[in-house]
């Protein structure tokens, strides 16, 4: 058999292998948003709400689009607010060439009119309209020729943990509201959360400074969540290049002990990572204030953390 023979045999195997292929897990565009999710078969997306379910065949995989339904109002002849059905942006299902995928990588390239509208708003969704790139065939978008997606799961680290500190400063129209959280590998955990009026304010008699400490212990359950939500976050793989700055929102500071390594992230909410997001929010929603014991011995506040950046 000649070297092209070969060739064209691997070609053929490598494709077929493709059939009944499932995409498992979250396939990510970028840190924040995921281009598909899956989920028993169904899949979803963080970007285009109208992802519904998906085929494999060979080496194409052919996306089903179905459009949620949509109500737009408008005035009629009397100057009346009347509800109508919004228009028909609908576009046909999505055809890709699937040129790479391993346990961590996902390599599409658009066939159809469709993929190309879709690959167009990827790269410029403020401008291109997936419609018009459809519908308009001698129009010629600019769009990835290859849409580049990794899977979630390959950040995944077992972290040997020992301690885990978080805090959360955020503002309101009167005050500061700081939280904070010291969690240990054993699931003790001291907290408090605080209050502090802005100075030189002039906030209403119930805006008063105030701090209220917490110690307990989680549940195996939630301690079981923890370790799995920080093996999945990447935590000690991803970095938050710069603070920023957000007139709304958390500021977040985040600190994992390892037993060889420690690292520290300092951003708002919107800056962290989709998959670093359920590490973060379940450690800020660990105090239950109805729930979690309030401690009546109260515990020197680590300034030095919650407030320097």
């Amino acid at each position: 058999m000649n070297i092209f023979k070969i060739l064209v045999s691997i070609i053929l195997i490598s494709s077929s292998n493709l059939n009944g292929q499932e995409l498992k897990g979250d396939w990510l565009f970028n840190n924040q948003e995921a281009f598909i999710i899956e989920n028993n078969g169904k899949i979803k997306s963080d970007i285009f709400d109208f992802f519904s379910e998906y085929t494999i065949s060979n080496d194409t995989l052919t996306i089903k689009h179905i459009y949620p339904k949509s109500e737009c109002s408008t005035l009629d002849e009397n100057g009346k607010i009347v509800i109508i059905p919004c228009p028909d942006n609908s576009i046909p299902d999505s055809e890709y060439e699937i040129i790479k995928f391993t346990s961590d990588s996902l390599f599409l390239r658009p066939i159809n009119r469709s993929a190309i509208a879709i690959s167009a708003r990827l790269k410029n969704r403020h401008y291109e309209q997936s419609k018009k790139i459809v519908t308009d065939t001698n129009y010629k978008p600019d769009y990835f020729k290859t849409i580049k997606l990794y899977n979630s799961k390959t950040l995944f680290e077992e972290i040997n943990w020992s301690r885990i500190r978080i805090s959360s400063k955020s503002n309101s129209w009167f005050q500061e509201h700081y939280e904070y959280l010291e969690i240990n590998s054993d699931g003790t955990f001291k907290a408090f959360k605080k209050v502090k009026p802005f100075e030189g304010g002039k906030p209403n008699k119930e805006y008063i400074s105030k701090v209220i400490f917490y110690e307990d212990i989680l549940s195996e359950s939630k301690l079981n969540e923890l370790n799995s939500n920080l093996n999945e976050s990447g935590f000690f793989h991803f970095n938050i290049d710069s603070i920023g700055w957000s007139s709304h929102g958390s500021l977040i500071k985040i600190q994992v002990f390892d037993n060889n390594k420690t690292k520290t992230h300092v951003g708002y909410g919107y800056q962290y990572p989709k998959f670093a997001l359920p590490l973060i929010n379940g450690l800020l929603n660990t105090v239950n204030e109805e729930e979690t014991i309030q401690s009546k011995t109260q515990f020197d506040i680590p300034t030095n953390f919650i407030y320097n950046k």
